[in-house]
């Protein structure tokens, strides 16, 4: 199959990877052309004997400290505050990392549990650094504390380990 689908307008770009595409439309003095986009969008999907996944469909409006009235709202499409493209996850206020940065935090404690305790000791002022310094040059608006985080996950571990009879582990508790 050719990818021979192309932007209604010069100013929209189409991001295009592997079977997702990104419809990225400027809009300038109300006159927004994400609309025929999409429009656009069905047509070819339809031509190609390809099917679009409206409940996969998503709108995010990215703008600055703008007062500005929002565009009209797409029909069919559900508008989103954040989308995670190519595993980053982009934020509606251009510059917050916030959730994609919380993202990043819940992997690394994860991935914690697998290391264990040797490596826990090894990396985790070095995460503590990079998250403090995270806060202070502004890429997120909370402070993180990545050793209070991973202790309280072990402490509900524990605690659902001595207080559900049925957890199998509990049994090898002398």
């Amino acid at each position: 199959m050719v990818n021979d689908i192309k932007a209604v307008s010069l100013s929209n770009d189409l991001s295009k990877f592997a079977d997702d595409i990104a419809i990225i439309a400027p809009v300038y003095d109300y006159e927004d052309s994400a609309g025929d986009e999409v429009e656009n969008m069905k047509l070819w999907s339809n031509e190609n004997r390809m099917s679009l996944n409206m409940e996969k469909t998503y709108e995010m409006i990215v703008r600055g400290k703008v007062s500005t009235p929002l565009p009209d709202h797409i029909p069919s499409i559900k508008r989103k505050e954040w989308l995670k493209l190519l595993g980053v996850t982009m934020e509606a206020i251009p510059g917050k990392w916030d959730k994609h940065f919380e993202e990043m935090m819940k992997k690394l404690v994860e991935e914690f549990e697998v290391w264990g305790e040797a490596s826990y000791n090894k990396y985790v002022s070095q995460i503590d650094k990079f998250v403090n310094r995270a806060y202070r040059n502004g890429y997120t608006s909370n402070r993180s504390d990545f050793k209070a985080t991973i202790s309280n996950r072990d402490k509900k571990l524990w605690s659902r380990i001595i207080n559900d009879d049925k957890n199998a582990l509990r049994n090898l508790l002398p």
